[in-house]
């Protein structure tokens, strides 16, 4: 049955983009209608730290960060954090007015934005195999619990999300096309990398991973890729100018993401401050109109973390190991966000249908293994998993490999039901 669906949806590549298309509209209007007549959700954490810093950028065209416990409100420009989704919900607020609440206004625009991520889904399935499996990466995105919650949450998920959709799309494009148009799609994939770096400096790890591969394993068309890279790194330098001029001019010294890189570090190997590591960064504890501290305190967190770390590895090897390990495991097999406060009831189905992707995607992967262009939306999942074994490993963080996951996981359903896949 699903093989003769997926022979008539590859037979009508009009229509079936069509059905995709419509199912990404009536997700979208869901997802508004939800977030309008849902009651608003009180901002908690990193949120009330975005909002606050994107309400300053938004009123006085300077970013400085503050995290959501510290009561300062004139704090002088810094680059504690990457600007990109601040930038964002400023550019949302300077629309809407400054006294907007956040909510429900990020959620209808996230859900707008989410209808964008899912209708690059049918684009990059349909790419790697056909219509049917656009179609069906498309059925299951529409379908997967944790993107009916994100979207809601005033947080870098859903933003993020959409522009690594969509930089894969320009990716693909350009590594299957000739001449002109692999151009015009290397220079898309320069503009959506420079959003999504500076949403989250991740995706900068995921394109070098990424272009590794392809240049050592796909050496017929090493030129070709090459070519396309150097445009896409020149127009990232090009984005990134203003960022690096601004912050050497703040620290006198070249700042090429954001400043208070251990902290994350030094929170999973001290499990998050233990009483003796707080009390040894208090006092050098940031002081917002003195930004140059915040070198200071990122040195001596990096010492701390080199001096835990190896204690801990001289104590106890085996017990470090199982630490990171496990953190990393359950951030992986585990769902984003979670709603229900554990995994009965609908929290267990829930979990259920995420460890069914899982598994669906590594068949999917296999089917494909041979195709580049796997290797390329392989290399995002290793990226984000690299990045948080070796700092804080949540399940929020590795939230936008799902998108891949769920693309894999297609392919994964037509492989199954055996339908040829295209290479």
């Amino acid at each position: 049955m699903l093989r003769n669906a997926a022979e008539w949806a590859d037979a009508r590549p009009r229509v079936t983009a069509r059905i995709a298309l419509l199912i990404c509209l009536v997700v979208v209007v869901a997802r508004v209608v939800i977030a309008v007549v849902t009651p608003p959700a009180q901002l908690v954490g990193d949120s009330i730290g975005y909002d606050l810093t994107a309400r300053r950028l938004a009123q006085t065209g300077r970013f400085a960060y503050t995290p959501s416990t510290d009561v300062r409100v004139e704090p002088v420009a810094n680059a504690q954090q990457m600007p990109g989704y601040p930038a964002f919900l400023a550019a949302l607020y300077r629309m809407a007015g400054p006294s907007v609440p956040a909510l429900p206004l990020v959620a209808i625009v996230q859900a707008l934005l989410s209808g964008v991520t899912l209708w690059g889904l049918f684009v990059l399935a349909r790419r790697l195999s056909s219509p049917a499996g656009g179609l069906t990466a498309t059925a299951l995105g529409a379908l997967y619990p944790p993107f009916w919650w994100s979207y809601e949450l005033v947080l870098t998920e859903d933003l993020f999300v959409a522009l690594c959709v969509w930089i894969a799309v320009s990716l693909v494009v350009a590594m299957q096309a000739d001449a002109l148009r692999a151009l015009l799609a290397s220079a898309a994939m320069g503009v959506l990398a420079t959003a999504a770096v500076y949403v989250r400096a991740t995706a900068a790890i995921w394109l070098l991973l990424a272009a590794a591969a392809l240049l050592a394993f796909d050496r017929e068309r090493r030129r070709h890729y090459l070519t396309c890279g150097l445009i896409a790194v020149l127009i990232v330098v090009a984005g990134f100018s203003p960022w690096w001029i601004r912050n050497a001019r703040i620290y006198g010294r070249f700042i090429p993401l954001s400043t208070l890189t251990a902290s994350p570090s030094l929170a999973a190997i001290s499990g998050d401050y233990e009483a003796e590591t707080w009390s040894a960064v208090k006092p050098y504890e940031v002081d917002y109109l003195h930004p140059k501290q915040e070198l200071a305190l990122n040195a001596v967190m990096k010492r701390l973390t080199r001096e835990i770390t190896a204690d801990r590895w001289a104590d106890d090897p085996f017990g470090l190991v199982w630490q990171k390990t496990r953190a990393l495991l359950i951030s992986i097999f585990t769902y984003h966000p979670n709603p229900f406060g554990g995994f009965t009831g609908w929290g267990g189905l829930t979990e259920a249908i995420h460890l069914m992707l899982l598994a669906l995607a590594a068949v999917g992967a296999g089917a494909h293994r041979k195709s580049p262009a796997v290797w390329v939306l392989i290399a995002l999942p290793i990226a984000l998993m690299g990045v948080h074994a070796a700092t804080l490993a949540f399940s929020r963080y590795l939230f936008p490999m799902m998108p891949v996951v769920i693309i894999f996981a297609a392919l994964g359903v037509l492989s199954l039901a055996r339908v040829p896949l295209r290479d």
